[in-house]
């Protein structure tokens, strides 16, 4: 049964009249009046009997009227639920570095926007981030690459990313400036997964330039990358943003890249072009645009920062 005669019904048995309650709905006559025949039929038996010019319900009419209101009024609760913008799950796509350097501060900003909305974050691989985007499977991702275009998506540059390489007091590197390709021949050096996007990079400078590096492990974690780089097992290549309060603490020395092998790194928003967003996504995509615009906090130091 269509939920517009229960509503058309209440409206009469609160007016009196057919032609009232359809001035306040916006219907002709007529239209009242099927609707009412209609769930008269359905329920065989008569709804409103006729009291000179006022319509009064029957007994089958007050029996219905309560069943009338419970429907009507569950329909309009569930419309006001749905159309909520406090309502629903956020489905974020991320890598490692991002979910646990990035991301926390605004999340939380975004929470007390929208306190009834769930955040979900996936940390993986870039790739798969972009491809669920791309499919609708989750609502935005982001990302660490060098810029990224891509016809099926939207991209937002939030901030260029700094990475630095870490090593402890006694590596080679320890006080060393600017780190260039040939530095890294037959150093120790500690490996982030395969599909981290910054190593690849390090990977292809090194193999263009055939130096030989000494890999002593390859770590998809980024506390225990730092745990072996302050044992003295190697140097790694890791963002800033990862190591700030080790060096500020005095724990890691860090080296700046030099940028004819490594290309500049940007946190990027990436979402689906085919995705409209709704005023909660918006919200959580304004945060990101106005806190990632935001300089770092820390500048890069040298020879024992911190």
């Amino acid at each position: 049964m269509d939920i517009q005669y229960y509503l058309t019904f209440r409206e009469v048995a609160a007016c009196g009249s057919f032609t009232r309650a359809g001035e306040r709905l916006g219907y002709a006559q007529s239209t009242v009046t099927v609707q009412i025949q209609k769930l008269e039929k359905a329920y065989g038996a008569p709804l409103f009997e006729r009291y000179g010019r006022t319509l009064r319900l029957t007994e089958a009419g007050v029996a219905l009227s309560r069943y009338a209101e419970q429907i009507t009024d569950a329909y309009n609760e569930s419309l006001a639920v749905m159309q909520s913008p406090n309502f629903g799950t956020l489905m974020v796509g991320t890598i490692e570095t991002l979910a646990a350097f990035f991301l926390p501060a605004y999340l939380q900003r975004f929470r007390n926007d929208y306190p009834g909305i769930a955040l979900a974050v996936y940390p993986t691989n870039e790739r798969e981030v972009l491809s669920r985007v791309k499919q609708g499977e989750w609502d935005v991702g982001l990302i660490l690459d060098p810029l990224l275009y891509d016809p099926e998506l939207e991209t937002v540059m939030l901030r260029e990313e700094r990475l630095v390489i870490i090593s402890g007091d006694a590596h080679p590197f320890a006080g060393k400036d600017v780190i260039s390709i040939r530095d890294f021949e037959k150093q120790s050096m500690i490996l982030t997964e395969r599909t981290c996007t910054y190593r690849a990079a390090m990977e292809h400078a090194i193999a263009d330039h055939k130096v030989k590096v000494n890999i002593v492990s390859e770590l998809g974690s980024i506390e225990a990358i730092k745990q072996c780089v302050r044992a003295g097992l190697g140097a790694a290549l890791l963002p800033y943003v990862t190591v700030e309060a080790e060096v500020k603490r005095g724990e890691l020395h860090i080296s700046k890249p030099d940028p004819q092998w490594l290309p500049p790194f940007y946190t990027q928003l990436v979402i689906s072009r085919k995705k409209k967003p709704a005023l909660p996504l918006r919200r959580l995509l304004e945060l990101l645009q106005a806190g990632g615009g935001h300089e770092q906090e820390a500048e890069l130091a040298v020879d024992g920062a911190g």
